[in-house]
């Protein structure tokens, strides 16, 4: 046997063998693999583009979020601002009528329909 690998006879043949056989699978796997390795990067590249989509949406929601609460406080303090504004008005009016009761007489005359006045604090008997 020894003789047959110092010759060149048996090794070298399965060696060449082993070769030609490598490269079929090359040939073989060769279009594959390019054909594999394309529809990795196209799945990539739809990954990647889905990601920066969902980060923009995120992004908008984010935005609209605080601008809604920006809106909402807005309209909390307006509410506050047009409460405060009422108050103050009525309790200056009230202090005006007051101010107003204090210097009509106690005693109003009586009408011609006999019925008394109305105090200006109560204007709802007018049309009585």
């Amino acid at each position: 046997m020894a003789s047959g690998i110092a010759a060149g006879g048996g090794w070298s043949r399965q060696a060449h063998e082993e070769t030609r056989a490598a490269g079929r699978d090359t040939a073989f796997w060769a279009p594959r693999i390019a054909d594999a390795q394309f529809l990795v990067a196209a799945l990539r590249e739809e990954y990647l583009a889905k990601r920066v989509e969902r980060r923009q949406a995120d992004t908008l929601i984010q935005e609209a979020e605080a601008q809604d609460a920006v809106e909402s406080s807005r309209r909390t303090q307006q509410g506050l601002d047009d409460w405060y504004g009422n108050w103050l008005h009525r309790a200056e009016a009230e202090a005006g009528a007051a101010k107003a009761e204090t210097s009509l007489p106690m005693r109003l005359a009586p009408s011609r329909e006999g019925k008394e006045l109305p105090s200006p604090g109560n204007l709802s008997e007018i049309g009585d």
